[in-house]
């Protein structure tokens, strides 16, 4: 038990019985509901496990909140597990119960990653917090903003057909998942070095059976070949459309290509823009602006940021090599 002046709190692993009171700590956060089937999706139906430690008070009712999602990861041919922290909250009664280093949401998440951080739990794990969180985070938490940083891109859906490459590929619509995403998922591997792996299990989930957003899946297939080369994932926004996934292998050439089908077909349904977010440095973004996409100022604030827990991982290597997409975090 920790002894404050607002009474006597223990942090302890997440339970059951835990829910509504997790629901109404977040209200309390945030000044907003966050819907009960979106909780169930997240934490109670995704495939992977979840991750999370509650500091309570003697009643049993959360005060803070350090939660996770542990997704399997690729790490140089090695399947690991990143933890994509997420709905991290403190309730505004309690934020001044200790104090400093030692508070009661400092000390939460302390326990979180004792709990789940290493090679039994996660070797690795991330968020994309705004610039004041990142620095609480960088303060007392040990976080490092990953270098470089994001790309945030944007192209007209006619600068993008215009690098159509006549009869070098075909795209077409992915309405159900079968196991030609887990072959893609297999034979990217090695341009992946540091990245979840998106297979069939992550993207049914992530865009098959997410509650409250609805997300177009292209696959693009060569001419010559029938195996599927890449997928892009989609998210309509009016006349912008958001690339929220990519995975395909390092050809310019092809990646260009899929980006300007996929503008010949936006297009016709009269999109105007498709925009996207990207690690800096990856190969993706130096083809996407290739294809016709230009850097733009990042318009969210997001710093993507990371944590290791496995002392043969380098935190410089890790940023230097990872892809991430806003199919890892859970903004759209």
């Amino acid at each position: 038990m920790i002894e404050t002046q607002k009474g006597r709190f223990l942090i302890r692993p997440y339970q059951p019985e835990d829910k509504e009171g997790i629901l109404s700590l977040w209200k309390a956060a945030f000044g907003k509901e966050m819907p009960p089937r979106l909780w169930r999706w997240k934490y109670l139906e995704n495939p992977f496990d979840r991750q999370i430690v509650l500091c309570v008070s003697e009643a049993g009712v959360p005060v803070a909140m350090y939660s996770g999602i542990p997704y399997r990861a690729n790490w140089r041919g090695e399947t690991v597990r990143f933890t994509h922290l997420i709905d991290n909250v403190s309730h505004p009664a309690y934020r001044g119960a200790l104090g400093g280093r030692t508070g009661l949401f400092v000390r939460t998440a302390n326990a979180f990653f004792d709990r789940y951080g290493g090679p039994h739990a996660s070797v690795f794990m991330y968020g994309f917090p705004g610039k004041r969180h990142y620095l609480l985070g960088e303060k007392l938490l040990k976080y490092k903003a990953v270098s470089d940083g994001v790309s945030f891109l944007s192209a007209s859906t006619t600068d993008l057909q215009r690098k159509l490459a006549p009869f070098l590929g075909r795209i077409e619509p992915i309405r159900r998942i079968d196991d030609s995403l887990d072959h893609l998922a297999q034979e990217c591997r090695s341009y992946y070095p540091f990245a979840l792996l998106r297979d069939a299990r992550f993207l049914r989930w992530r865009f098959f059976e997410h509650p409250a957003h609805e997300y177009e899946i292209w696959g693009y297939r060569t001419y010559l070949k029938k195996d599927l080369k890449g997928y892009c994932v989609f998210s309509m926004e009016g006349k912008t459309v958001r690339l929220i996934d990519m995975l395909a292998p390092p050809s310019s050439r092809m990646i260009s290509d899929f980006l300007a089908r996929i503008g010949a077909e936006f297009a016709k349904r009269e999109i105007d823009i498709v925009e996207t977010w990207f690690p800096a440095r990856h190969f993706l973004t130096k083809a996407a602006i290739s294809g016709g996409f230009t850097p733009l100022p990042e318009p969210l604030g997001i710093i993507p940021t990371g944590r290791v827990f496995l002392s043969s991982l380098s935190f410089d290597w890790a940023s230097k090599n990872i892809y991430y997409s806003m199919a890892d975090g859970d903004l759209f």
